[in-house]
């Protein structure tokens, strides 16, 4: 039984879509999400020669031996910093 025109060119149009579906990735790739980096130090933020915790709202310091020193808590923004005990 001969194949009219009509299967031919929905056989063709099938063809060509399942060979597009095999050359997209290679011609176009998906885009690379990058992973949010998880460090041990992520939450800390540099803060006019100290560090700011944005998990605490502490500010840290560095005494002349390297070791740090609390400066304050940050509460509330204009407010001056709390102690920290």
């Amino acid at each position: 039984m001969p194949l009219d025109w009509y299967t031919k060119v929905v056989l063709t149009i099938i063809a060509l879509a399942l060979v597009g579906n095999l050359v997209k990735p290679v011609v176009t790739p998906p885009p690379v999400i990058a992973q949010a980096s998880v460090g041990k130090f992520d939450h800390l933020r540099p803060y006019t020669g100290a560090f700011f915790d944005t998990r605490t709202g502490d500010i840290w310091s560095f005494d002349d031996e390297d070791k740090p020193v609390s400066v304050g808590r940050l509460v509330e923004l204009g407010k001056p910093l709390q102690k920290v005990k």
